[in-house]
């Protein structure tokens, strides 16, 4: 009887060691040696498209500061920095351009995917 528990007891820590490990490596990003780059394999939670006006622009820090308005079930509008993950955004923007910005909010961070100028 001892004997059946302890194969039973260790049967069950490896089955439960492999499933813990397998969804860590399911949360992971997904890198392309021949490219080097690294692709989210994420999907986003919430896509929104809201007016703005770029009020700082740091593509050193790939990020924007934006005024927003606000997005319905995630946050109200202000002023906030987002990361930008296109850097041909960048090349569309300079402190003041107004505009319908795209954004991505993946576990509760949003980051600026594009941008459709309105006015310089």
């Amino acid at each position: 009887m001892k004997q059946n528990y302890l194969i039973l007891l260790i049967a069950f820590s490896t089955a439960t060691l492999l499933l813990s490990c397998n969804k860590e490596n399911s949360n992971k990003s997904v890198t392309n040696d021949t490219a080097s780059s690294t692709v989210s394999t994420t999907t986003p939670d919430h896509i929104y498209t809201v007016k703005a006006v770029v009020t700082e622009v740091d593509e050193g820090k790939s990020r924007l500061f934006i005024d927003h308005e606000k997005m319905e079930g995630f946050m109200e509008a202000m002023v906030m920095p987002f990361k930008v993950n296109n850097p041909t955004v960048f090349t569309k923007v300079k402190p003041g351009t107004k505009g319908i910005f795209t954004i991505e909010v993946t576990n509760g961070i949003g980051i600026i995917t594009d941008v459709n100028v309105e006015s310089q």
